[in-house]
């Protein structure tokens, strides 16, 4: 499994593209960063980028990619929330904010 990041802007009309993978997540000036995670190896950035663009997003900045799909409304996770998901409990917040920072997601 892998993790992507994403980014729509004003300028963007709502329409995601491709984020760097350093860039941190939430709005930053008039460019909001998401990630989806638990993307299957198989899956291209252009696949992901197809569904998450016809996918209705709502609040937080992680998506899951089995959730996106044409016309489905999903509800986003913070950052935190997902790492715990990702990790269990087991993990500080430090070691999982240095896993996601080094994009070993």
């Amino acid at each position: 499994m892998k993790s992507l990041k994403l980014k729509t802007s004003l300028s963007s009309h709502g329409l995601a593209s491709l984020q760097h993978p350093a860039a941190p997540l939430g709005m930053h000036g008039d460019v909001n960063t998401y990630m989806v995670i638990d993307i299957p190896d198989n899956v291209t950035a252009g696949m992901v980028l197809h569904q998450f663009n016809q996918t209705i997003t709502v609040r937080g900045e992680v998506y899951r990619y089995p959730t996106l799909g044409v016309g489905k409304i999903v509800f986003g996770e913070g950052e935190t929330e997902a790492q715990a998901a990702e990790f269990g409990d087991h993990r500080s917040s430090e070691e999982m904010s240095a896993h996601y920072r080094e994009g070993r997601a």
